[in-house]
């Protein structure tokens, strides 16, 4: 029963994958056949004259050496990023306006009493504000994206750091997909990419801890270290995005099962993990704990914003979102009129609840289960990560100004399909690598593609229908797709036989 859950669990995941990569496959981003036929050439043309290329084996080897130099990685990507944050800076949109003019004192009163999930990226917008202003910086704007970009930075180190440790290599040049996909939402600051490097730092210390359990390498005090800065790093990730939070039920999910597959050999044994597990799940809780009850007294006593907490939207409003059909689970203006008009709590409960039953009761199970489809694929096939479906700018940017670059981000751009048909390509290599990270049946491969099931689900059951919320968890998506190259390579280069089909892979399980 226990093995049939474990294997239940990884066929989902499995499903739920393969059919993102069907939907990346067939996006849209693939329709200017011109764009994709010329690029795909360029590269198939690029590839087989370094093939035929006679180059001799000492200038080979001089050239692979300069190109391994760290250095040389991140120059590249630095000034890629730079010029892209100056190319595309405009003034934002939506949530990420309203909350960038309170932090600079110009507050919505009611937009953070419905929505304080919002509270954290406003307070740390407020710390970068009185900063910058102090230091005489005056297009805010522009520094927060500047900003941005070391928040990104910190991350790749961190997913280099994390990769280098797993494979025992380091794959510096591996990381540029990441970074290229993430480039245009450097001008975006908002908590999608404020929340990486918190995430990142979770999966490092999650794996540092593993390891200590497998290994013995660490003393108490540097176990406890290591629990306290993962205590920290998911309370930062939770205040700035608690979807986030997925990552930690994913933990607790899988460390169960695993428990229940594979118990301790000896009581003594599972006596002695089960009290060094026990103090640093208490410190991880503390730490956690300690900074939640900061934020609270800080909320209660802050006066940049009004939080009247009976207005706040409810899960429930959330939920009645992601099952809107109109809307295709996106935000819709009718659902939120909805739920804001409920004087309290329990009030918008009870309604919300009242409206969700009547919905599956008028979809009906076999149109709900369609939506779904349509659902995950508006979720996870746009290898911009919904940068062409998102209007991410109050107004339209100039095309004039910074013409060439603009001309490949901004909508009605002459080369922005040649950006789009890149950013699919690298997300379908993306998404496959996902699915080969199946050959990887490790502890803390597990725990990461649990959270990628916890995030596809909270996607179809919760608001979703476009792909930047996947941005949140692009470290977890993007190690294990390196992961899964990686294990593929191997069996390449060992001639292991592999067997492309569906039974395949649940041989594995």
């Amino acid at each position: 029963m226990k093995n049939i859950i474990s294997k239940g669990i990884d066929q989902v995941i499995l499903f739920l994958l393969v059919i993102s990569l069907v939907g990346a496959l067939i996006s849209t981003n693939l329709a200017n056949t011109y764009q994709f036929g010329f690029i795909v050439g360029t590269l198939i043309i690029f590839g087989m004259v370094l093939a035929v290329l006679p180059l001799p084996k000492d200038k080979v080897g001089s050239l692979s050496r300069f190109f391994k130099q760290p250095w040389l990685f991140f120059l590249v990507v630095l000034a890629y990023q730079v010029l892209l944050v100056v190319s595309l800076t405009g003034e934002i949109g939506y949530d990420a306006y309203t909350i960038k003019h309170a932090a600079m004192g110009n507050p919505d009163y009611y937009y953070f009493s419905v929505y304080p999930n919002n509270l954290g990226l406003l307070f740390l917008m407020r710390f970068l504000y009185v900063i910058t202003h102090a230091l005489g910086i005056t297009n805010f704007t522009l520094a927060l994206n500047f900003i941005n970009m070391i928040f990104i930075d910190i991350t790749i180190f961190l997913i280099w750091y994390f990769l280098k440790k797993y494979l025992k290599k380091s794959i510096l040049w591996g990381l540029f997909p990441f970074a290229f996909l993430l480039a245009p939402w450097l001008v975006v600051f908002y908590s999608d990419t404020t929340v990486l490097p918190f995430t990142a730092a979770m999966i490092v210390t999650l794996y540092e801890l593993l390891q200590n359990f497998n290994n013995k390498q660490y003393s108490a005090k540097k176990l406890y270290g290591l629990s306290a800065i993962f205590g920290i790093s998911t309370f930062c990730a939770y205040a700035l995005k608690p979807s986030t939070f997925i990552f930690v039920i994913a933990i607790v999910v899988e460390l169960a099962l695993n428990l229940l597959i594979k118990p301790f050999p000896k009581r003594s044994v599972g006596k002695i993990l089960t009290r060094q597990v026990g103090l640093i799940v208490a410190v991880m809780i503390l730490s956690f704990g300690v900074l939640k009850v900061g934020e609270t007294v800080l909320v209660d006593h802050q006066h940049l914003v009004a939080v009247n907490k009976e207005v706040a939207m409810q899960p429930s409003h959330f939920i009645l979102m992601g099952m809107n059909q109109k809307s295709g689970g996106r935000f819709s203006d009718d659902d939120y009129h909805y739920s804001t008009s409920f004087k309290n709590p329990k009030a918008q409960n009870s309604g919300n609840w009242r409206l969700i039953r009547q919905r599956l009761k008028k979809i009906g199970a076999v149109n709900y289960i369609r939506f779904l489809f349509v659902k995950n694929y508006t979720n996870t096939s746009d290898g911009t990560l919904g940068w062409s479906n998102d209007s991410q700018f109050s107004k339209t940017p100039s095309l004039n100004k910074n013409k060439f670059i603009r001309s490949f981000f901004f909508l009605y751009g002459s080369r922005q399909a040649v950006y789009f048909v890149i950013a699919q390509l690298t997300w379908i290599i993306i998404l496959s690598g996902v699915i080969f990270s199946f050959f990887d049946r490790s502890l803390f491969v597990r725990i990461l593609r649990m959270s990628v099931l916890g995030l596809l689900l909270f996607l179809l059951i919760f608001e979703g229908g476009r792909s930047r919320y996947l941005i949140q968890s692009f470290p977890v998506i993007y190690i294990l797709a390196v992961i899964g190259w990686h294990q593929l390579y191997k069996r390449v280069i060992t001639k292991k036989k592999i067997t492309i089909s569906w039974h395949s892979f649940s041989r594995l399980f």
